[in-house]
């Protein structure tokens, strides 16, 4: 599999989208926003097991593709995947082989994590959307911002403690905010639906566009990602206590 990623890859370190076993093979009529982050982690998570410096090596192309797609845009992608990959793959940076300074990662997390900080909508405290980090009450999005900010802020330098302070205040209303929305009662219990579920009403008057199709929806997703969210936050919680 971890061969397949790097079959995948081009040679200035993204990645074709999609493979077509008929034939027609690699295929990039359509990039991916989130595939390169994506792959990134995979091949870390790979290295980590084999300790085979191919997959560090194109990992770190990956991100910095990316960091440099990037590099002039004031509002970029909230690409979680890139954060975690960017954190996990500054942990084994000392075994990289390729010349790519430090810096070039670490500003393109800073860059993802303040254009996701500028686009947090204000929802007032009173309203139960308070802490939900998009305008569509979703919890998906608002978890996977979560699990990038907080794994960011393990290599965000000291000197930028304005950023670590926003990131910790975002993520102390976001948790909030996915707490309130998970089932509390009843078969479903402990499930974590697409959207918070109130009135329709109540979302037209917080400014929130309601979804009937799909709303009390449960996935696995929706589930994995505020559990891995939950347990990014409470390891930094009790690691300051």
């Amino acid at each position: 599999m971890g061969d397949f990623i790097l079959f995948m890859q081009k040679s200035n370190g993204g990645f074709y989208s999609k493979y077509y076993s008929d034939g027609r093979g690699r295929d990039d009529s359509w990039t991916s926003l989130y595939y390169p982050g994506e792959a990134a982690l995979g091949l870390l998570m790979l290295y980590e097991i084999d300790n085979d410096r191919k997959w560090l090596n194109a990992a770190a192309r990956a991100l910095k593709y990316l960091a440099k797609l990037r590099k002039s845009e004031s509002v970029v992608e909230a690409d979680h995947w890139a954060l975690i990959a960017t954190t996990k793959l500054l942990q084994h940076y000392n075994d990289l082989e390729l010349a790519i300074p430090a810096e070039l990662f670490i500003d393109h997390g800073i860059q993802i994590s303040k254009s996701i900080i500028s686009s947090v909508p204000q929802f007032p405290s009173d309203s139960p959307y308070y802490g939900c980090m998009t305008l569509d009450g979703r919890t998906t999005p608002t978890a996977t911002r979560l699990e990038g900010l907080l794994s960011i802020l393990n290599v965000i330098p000291e000197q930028r403690k304005s950023l670590i302070v926003s990131i910790l205040m975002i993520s102390n209303k976001g948790i909030g905010f996915i707490e309130e929305a998970q089932i509390k009662s009843g078969p479903f219990a402990g499930g974590m639906p697409r959207a918070l579920t109130i009135p329709a009403g109540e979302k037209l008057y917080y400014g929130v566009l309601p979804d009937f199709r799909r709303d009390t929806e449960i996935r696995i997703d929706y589930v994995q990602h505020a559990l891995c969210a939950w347990i990014q936050y409470y390891d930094i919680v009790y690691d300051e206590e």
